[in-house]
Formats: structure tokens, C-alpha cells, sequence
């Protein structure tokens, strides 16, 4: 059986060039069927044996016309394994990085940290034709993408010593890790332009402290430091005979003082962050916030595209998962300078904690004197539910692995969006 993925042969620009390689599995390595070249790709410059025979269908990527010819680039999704899936993640997101790094020239393969064996990885490549993954032997790629799901793989030591493997090799890849909300609010703080748009934001140390900050504020969020997509968030309300009320996504209870909440719905301590509750502006009767993109292109943070999300009738958060709705860009007023501003001063401020970063999503959202307010900030962001911001993102991934694997003298195909 040969696993082979044909993309259609094309030059995109001057001096771009295109080479053919496939998947042999009866010799079980890559072959290329340009007749009288060397041909080398990968971190460390492995040869891809020349056999005369087509197989079809074919897979193209760049070709640098060095000595040896240089063939890529060469992508490694690093994702999670779970028991009887060899890999998970957010499957959508794969399938549209490889569709396009596939037609425009490039491989992209899907991998976890058991595949990685040394000086090769076996892993996942997407056939089109079947619509499936198929397995194969890959050389160490130009770049790795890090969409590992689960935290606590990022805790496991085998992630650091492979992160290790990357630096000492010059594997270039972003995404270090996720993102604590703790963290980030001390990285963000110190900066004159982020401190106003900061709620007043503390750590949970104590249920004296939550008792205490509820006086202040009256009414506030709770929300883990870990989480994201709006998952564990809630808000307490002190009411006028002292007695609490909680709501959330799943609910709401009133309880006569937080010992009962606590009983109810225990809260451990350094876990949590509180904050005052923003009062948000409305869309016809229902509080909205925008769901920004953030990624680095050509050393510059740009957002590639905002979407704007409307609270579900009843709940706490926007996010479409919860209950959320989508609203036009349109629907609502927006200060594009002032949201330009705020992603690459956050950008700058996240790379100095979390370096390499490449990407993040941002929540925002408007109080009702028109103040923007960031909410929340995350690594590895979902998938937006906007056509055109999806295709963007995935334009400017490519751009972004073309640039740091060497392949970037080659232009490429794009498509014309608004930013926004």
C-alpha cells in the first residue's frame, strides 16, 4: 500500500518551484521522482531517495534550488493521545492547516509526544482523496506547532526534555504552553497602555479574601486560573440582608452567607481569580464582547480578525458553546485603532512570559461610559466561527512557517479579507 496526497502542480511565483514526494510504505520512507537531484528536507537534511516510477497521488511542497535540493516545509502538529485515539484535538483546525498547506506547497503531519523516536516521528498525514489519516514516518520537521490539549500533558517531564529537543536542534515552533489568568494579569499590569483596561483583579487566597472583596464590589466574578471558553465562571452577589446570590451558565442559587456557598460549591484556594462584575453594553437587551485573533506576522502583533459574541438568553458568558449567539462586526460599535493597540502591546507582554508565542485569542468588552475592558486571553485559540477570519488565520500560519523554516523567498497564493 502506498499512502500518497496529490496536490496540483503549479509555480506561484518567480523562482518558485515545486517537487513531487510519496509515501512508499512497502520501503516504508519518502520518495521523489525528479530525475538526476538530491533531494534533502526536514530539521536535519534527510535524504529523499529518487524512484523513477510516479505514485499517485503525489504530495508537492517548495523546493529550494541548493545542493541538495531542499524540499518542505515540513510541519509537525504536536497534539494529546487518549486511550484508543491516536491523537485528539481540534480536528477542524488540522484538517484546514493541511488542506492548505497541502495546496500550496508543504506537508503537514499531526503528532503526539510517544511518536517522537529520536531522529524521526511517526505520525498522521491527511489524505483528501479518502478523507482520513493515514500513518507514516516523517523526518524531524522545519517547525512545530504546539496544540497539545490537555494541561496536564504540558506538566508531564517528557514535554519539557522534547521542548528541550527542539531548542538544541533550532526547531523553530510557538506555543510554549497555555496560559495561567494569573499570570498573565501580573504580565499585563506593569504596561501603561494595558493597566486602565484591567479590572481590578486578585488572587483567591482565602474566604476571607472573597468575603472582603465582595463588600467592596457587591457584586463580582469568580473565575479559574486555568480554564477557558467561559468553563467554571460564575458570579456572587451580596445582597441587602447579607445573604449571597450565585449565578452561573448551569444556574443560580441565593444562600445566607458564603460558609453555605461554600458547602455547595467549595472553592480552593490560589485556583481562583475574583474581579468586579463589568456591566457591558447591550444588544437588544443582551451584553456582547468581542472575540479577537492575534497573530505574529513578520515580528509584528495584527489582529487578524473580530468577532463579536452575544450572551445567551440567561447566562453569565458569549461563548457560543455555552449558549452564546454570533453577531455581525456591523451590529455594534467598535474602535479598531484602540483594539490594534491593545493586541500588540499585549503580544509584546505575552512574549515575555511565555516566549515563543505566535498566537492568542482575546476576550474584550465595553462597559457602559464605552470603556473597552480585557477579560480574558488565551493560548491556542479555538476555532472562530467566521469563514473569512478562519481563512486568514490560516493564510497567516503559512506565511508564519514559511518565514521561519527558510522557505519564505517564495510568495504564495493569497486571498483578499478585510481584517475584520
Amino acid at each position: 500500500m502506498h499512502l500518497l496526497i496529490r496536490t496540483k502542480q503549479k509555480t506561484d511565483g518567480i523562482g518558485d518551484q515545486m517537487i513531487s514526494v510519496s509515501w512508499d510504505s512497502t520501503l516504508n520512507h519518502w520518495v521523489h521522482h525528479e530525475k538526476d537531484i538530491n533531494v534533502v528536507w526536514g530539521v536535519n537534511n534527510e535524504k529523499v531517495i529518487y524512484q523513477q516510477e510516479p505514485l499517485y497521488p503525489a504530495f508537492s511542497c517548495k523546493k529550494i534550488n541548493s545542493i541538495p535540493a531542499k524540499a518542505g516545509p515540513v510541519i509537525g502538529i504536536l497534539s494529546s493521545k487518549k486511550t484508543n485515539l491516536p491523537f485528539v484535538g481540534n480536528l477542524d483546525t488540522f484538517r484546514r492547516l493541511s488542506s492548505y498547506v497541502h495546496s500550496q506547497g508543504g506537508i503537514v503531519f499531526i503528532f503526539t509526544l510517544e511518536d517522537y523516536l529520536s531522529d524521526s516521528i511517526r505520525g498522521y498525514i491527511h489524505d483528501s482523496s479518502r478523507q482520513q489519516w493515514m500513518r507514516a514516518s516523517f523526518p524531524l520537521p522545519d517547525f512545530v506547532y504546539n496544540r497539545i490539549a490537555y494541561r496536564s500533558d504540558e506538566e508531564n517531564p517528557n514535554f519539557h526534555s522534547f521542548i528541550q529537543v527542539l531548542t538544541e536542534r533550532g526547531i523553530p515552533f510557538f506555543n510554549r504552553g497555555f496560559f495561567s489568568k494569573w499570570q498573565t494579569y501580573l504580565s499585563f499590569k506593569n504596561h501603561q497602555l494595558l493597566a486602565p483596561h484591567l479590572p481590578e483583579t486578585k488572587l483567591l487566597t482565602s474566604i476571607n479574601d472573597l468575603e472582603h472583596f465582595l463588600k467592596c464590589h457587591r457584586t463580582i466574578i469568580v473565575k479559574p486560573i486555568s480554564s477557558s471558553q467561559g468553563k467554571g465562571i460564575f458570579s456572587l452577589t451580596k445582597q441587602e440582608n447579607d445573604q449571597v446570590h450565585y449565578f452561573s451558565n448551569k444556574g443560580h442559587q441565593t444562600f445566607e452567607n458564603l460558609e453555605e456557598m461554600q458547602e455547595i460549591h467549595p472553592l480552593s484556594t490560589n485556583l481562583y481569580l475574583m474581579q468586579p462584575l463589568v456591566n457591558r453594553t447591550e444588544y437588544k437587551g443582551r451584553p456582547y464582547d468581542f472575540r479577537i485573533l492575534v497573530q505574529k506576522i513578520s515580528d509584528k502583533w495584527k489582529a487578524t480578525g473580530v468577532g463579536v459574541r452575544l450572551a445567551g438568553k440567561g447566562k453569565l458568558t458569549t461563548h457560543v458553546p455555552a449558549g452564546g449567539e454570533i453577531l455581525s462586526i456591523d451590529d455594534v460599535p467598535i474602535q479598531f485603532d484602540l483594539i490594534e493597540q491593545i493586541c500588540e502591546v499585549a503580544g509584546s507582554a505575552l512574549e515575555q512570559v511565555y516566549r515563543p508565542v505566535g498566537e492568542f485569542s482575546m476576550d474584550l468588552g465595553i462597559d457602559q461610559s464605552d470603556h473597552y475592558w480585557v477579560f480574558e486571553v488565551n493560548s491556542k485559540p479555538m476555532v472562530f466561527d467566521e469563514s473569512m477570519i478562519q481563512m486568514k488565520a490560516t493564510e497567516q500560519f503559512y506565511c508564519y512557517a514559511l518565514d521561519v523554516t527558510g522557505f519564505s523567498a517564495f510568495k504564495h497564493i493569497h486571498s483578499t479579507y478585510h481584517s475584520y
